[in-house]
């Protein structure tokens, strides 16, 4: 009976890991950076890594960069402050 038990347990934790992983498959999305660093709009970060950074404004609750330039070839962009030589300080 103990045996019965245990091939039972292991065909249930089969059969629910394999729904699990096909639900994943199916319903994962994937965001292609490169789709949203292209785009000649402005983009607004809320949350930054460090209090201050120089390269995007000094200190500021929240960063905005915008595309000024970029290279689909090799995948490269600038923002507009790189462009300018002006650092944008955000609100």
């Amino acid at each position: 009976m103990y045996l019965t038990h245990l091939v039972f347990a292991i065909l249930v934790a089969a059969a629910i890991a394999e729904v699990g992983s096909t639900t994943t498959q199916q319903n994962e999305t994937h965001t292609d950076a490169w789709k949203t660093v292209s785009q000649n709009e402005t983009f607004y970060m809320m949350y930054r890594s460090y209090e201050y950074d120089a390269g995007v404004g000094g200190t500021g609750k929240c960063v905005s960069v915008k595309l000024c330039e970029k290279n689909d070839t090799i995948r490269t962009a600038r923002r507009q402050n790189q462009c300018t030589g002006t650092p944008r300080r955000p609100n």
